[in-house]
């Protein structure tokens, strides 16, 4: 069979790939055309035909389509990948990729629900048999183990009732999947003790969380896929980057002013870079996330970041009287100085952390 001929263009990509280290083939490139961004075509005066010309970025794109797919991602799933880096996806495209992965996920949820025999349609025994199902598969990726150990200190603390981490854990997933796969809040108790597994309690009201959850229901996930705008996705991508900011920052100053047992360990959990993870938390942003939330989320940030350049600037002798309502007096006395002297370099971080100058 005659090979096909190979564009330019294409030879060219292929040779830029090859320095840095990348081996791509025209054939793949044929195959991923739908993942790449349009490239302009030259007519040049005096000669025939036309030529194919780059765009910026477009190296990039295809690098990062091969290491996907070297990592074993499905073809189908490269879109999210793209999307996730900040790379331009058609709509068309990332859209397809989406509701694939969420009917994938939505007929993986039926099986496991028909598998556990019960024969049930009600709802809520769907939430338990996923939730079952889940815990019993915890020592496959790491946030299920950090949660399970967590299900084991609260268990032999006493600050949740359980005979065993295993039973702890199917509950509180239970109560952390009853909202989204009901659309009815789960109990407040349920919560409190998800929140603790999760180690994400940091003294909100469970019933205001449950009735969060319930608000992000997969039918409203599957909806907000299909409807969203390609504005609503860079804005959800956006918002993302901004919680994994968040989670980052605030963890690091955590480390330096708080005891362990005070610390939101399960920042720590959420993904830094598993694409199909941020894909389901861009679809529930898609659900919830509107401008009073985006400017509460905005503010924090700047909250924990304008702390965090405080801890660089403070000598690490003085982290944990930051928090402490009332200091020693000889602490005070030498701390205030550098406090001072600190606001009236940096004024808008002292303004975000009301710091008095005196």
């Amino acid at each position: 069979m005659e090979s096909r001929r190979t564009y330019g263009a294409d030879l060219e990509v292929i040779e830029a790939c090859r320095t840095r280290g990348v081996e791509v083939t025209a054939r793949q490139l044929e195959r991923w055309r739908l993942f790449l961004p349009e490239r302009g075509v030259e007519h040049v005066k005096g000669l025939r035909g036309s030529r194919t010309t780059g765009v910026p970025g477009y190296v990039e794109h295809v690098i990062t389509i091969a290491e996907a797919m070297q990592a074993g991602l499905p073809l189908r799933q490269v879109p999210l990948v793209l999307f996730a880096r900040g790379l331009p996806v058609k709509i068309e495209v990332l859209r397809t990729a989406y509701l694939d992965l969420f009917t994938y996920a939505m007929q993986e949820m039926d099986r496991i629900t028909a598998d556990d025999g019960s024969g049930s349609h009600d709802p809520q025994d769907k939430a338990d048999a996923l939730a079952i199902r889940m815990a019993a598969h915890t020592g496959r990726t790491r946030i299920f183990q950090q949660w399970e150990t967590r299900a084991r200190q609260a268990v032999r603390s006493g600050l949740a009732p359980g005979d065993s981490a295993r039973s702890l854990l199917a509950s509180v997933l239970s109560a952390a999947l009853t909202g989204p796969v009901t659309g009815i809040p789960a109990s407040s108790e349920g919560i409190s003790e998800a929140l603790t597994v999760f180690g994400l309690n940091d003294g909100q009201d469970p019933g205001h969380v449950a009735e969060h959850l319930a608000s992000i229901t997969f039918t409203a996930v599957g909806e907000a896929i299909r409807s969203a705008t390609l504005e609503d996705w860079v804005a959800a991508h956006d918002d993302l980057a901004a919680m994994l900011r968040l989670a980052e920052t605030r963890s690091r100053v955590e480390a330096h002013i708080l005891p362990e047992a005070q610390q939101l360990v399960g920042l720590t959990d959420l993904p830094t870079d598993e694409p199909v993870s941020h894909a389901a938390l861009i679809a529930g942003l898609l659900v919830f996330a509107n401008d009073e939330w985006r400017r509460s989320l905005c503010s924090e940030l700047a909250r924990w970041e304008a702390l965090d350049r405080l801890m660089s600037a403070l000598p690490e002798m003085f982290h944990e009287y930051v928090t402490q309502q009332q200091p020693p007096k000889e602490i005070v006395d030498e701390l205030a100085p550098i406090l001072t002297d600190w606001a009236k370099e940096h004024p808008t971080d002292a303004k975000i952390l009301n710091l008095e100058l005196h």
